[in-house]
């Protein structure tokens, strides 16, 4: 900053002002501008730790070269809407099902009763309904 009077006048306080000031208090004055100077300076330097560490807080995985298990977890993704539409087969479609077969070309056939108390020890295997042989 350059002075516009001597460099023992203060900057901001006119001459007259200025000699009229007794020396201790200029002393003083002079003690603080060189403290203001200083807080300044330091102010200057935790502002650029501070980017420094929000550019640090802001990368990820998907944005630096960290390993992804160093990101945070993934929130989930938001659900889609439900649909206008029932489940199932829907008006108009035409039904995809078996033909029965006529009884004159079933040679064997054979039913089991799942409620049946003695067999429910059974494996599963052995309690599932047979199907039809058709030849």
């Amino acid at each position: 900053m350059a002075y516009p009077v001597a460099m023992d006048t203060h900057p901001s306080l006119p001459l007259e002002l200025w000699e009229r000031t007794p020396t201790e208090v200029q002393a003083y004055i002079w003690g603080l501008e060189a403290r203001i100077v200083t807080f300044e300076a330091m102010v200057q330097t935790l502002q650029e730790q501070v980017r420094t560490l929000q550019e640090q807080l802001n990368q990820t995985s998907r944005n630096s070269s960290r390993p992804p298990s160093s990101g945070p977890p993934q929130s989930p993704r938001p659900r889609r809407p439900r649909g206008q539409r029932r489940r199932g087969g829907q008006p108009g479609h035409p039904g995809q099902t078996r033909t029965l077969v006529p009884v004159e070309e079933v040679d064997e056939g054979s039913s089991s009763s799942r409620s049946s108390v003695r067999g429910a020890m059974r494996p599963y295997r052995e309690r599932m309904p047979r199907r039809f042989v058709i030849k």
